[in-house]
């Protein structure tokens, strides 16, 4: 969990910034809660590749979350006493990807698996909000993708964006992506790729009521 000390407004100020469960919930989906929709949230608590969501609402099943490259760091530092090793103690970690040996970085890559159950001829809105930081001053921007037995899409342009900086004077952003998938699967995944820090992400979906086709909401 990133601590901030100020923050700033990117691309739209929305009238409601109401919070189910953490202070990075800058972009609630304007649906949350309706039936049929899902809620998951990760902030990264445990020392894992596999762990649970925080926060979950799905009556379908529970996500399935697996770190693919990557490793845990505690509350966005160097390990403690400078070991190689990361700090396994609890509390908030951020994931990243640093040889602090040669004092490199590489690439973060997670899947989440959604459960739902199937739904022919009728899409899915997915809403996922992403707190994350860039490696260098390139602050090259992460990659989304949302795949399904049928269909899948990927972006790495935001609807919204929220920039803030924490103790150390990094730059983080909050930003939100919005994609619609068409028919909705027993299951869809959610990767997350690219050259950056990962601190929260929440991710909400929502059955439609009416056909449609694949197509990136802007």
């Amino acid at each position: 969990m990133i601590r901030k000390i100020a923050v700033a407004v990117g691309l739209v100020l929305l009238a409601s910034c109401a919070c189910w469960a953490d202070t990075d919930d800058f972009y609630r989906a304007t649906w949350r809660g309706e039936p049929g929709t899902t809620y998951t949230w990760y902030e990264f608590t445990q020392y894992t590749t596999n762990q649970a969501p925080e926060a979950e609402t799905n009556s379908y099943g529970t996500a399935q979350l697996y770190v693919k490259q990557g490793t845990p760091y505690y509350a966005h530092g160097a390990p403690s006493g400078g070991s190689d090793a990361p700090n396994t103690d609890p509390g908030f970690y951020t994931w990243s990807f640093y040889d602090w040996q040669s004092e490199t970085y590489g690439v973060v890559e997670m899947d989440i698996t959604i459960p739902n159950t199937p739904n022919p001829g009728k899409g899915k809105d997915i809403w996922i909000q992403l707190t994350w930081t860039p490696y260098d001053a390139q602050g090259r921007s992460p990659t989304v993708s949302v795949v399904s037995a049928s269909c899948s899409i990927t972006t790495n342009t935001p609807v919204y964006d929220v920039t803030f900086t924490e103790g150390d004077s990094s730059l983080w952003h909050n930003s939100v992506y919005s994609m619609r998938l068409t028919p909705s699967e027993s299951s869809e995944t959610i990767t997350i790729y690219g050259e950056i820090d990962v601190d929260n992400l929440l991710i909400e979906t929502r059955f439609l009521p009416q056909q449609g086709t694949v197509v990136l909401i802007q």
